[in-house]
């Protein structure tokens, strides 16, 4: 399973292409975790490890 962002330090909400996300940096637990934004039931849809994660800021790619 994915793991759960403990003790939660900052979210986002971020637009995908389908579907909107919550991503949430777990300072406790040192990662990146999506959540389904449209569906609050569902168990999170992915994480990253990240050190100290204590702030989610959604960046747009540039096109040329």
């Amino acid at each position: 399973g994915t793991a759960a962002a403990a003790w939660p330090r900052h979210f986002a909400l971020v637009a995908g292409a389908r579907r909107r996300w919550l991503v949430v940096a777990g300072e406790r637990s040192g990662r990146l975790v999506a959540l389904d934004a449209d569906d609050p039931g569902a168990p999170p849809a992915s994480s990253v490890a990240v050190p100290s994660p204590s702030c989610v800021v959604p960046a747009v790619p540039r096109t040329a």
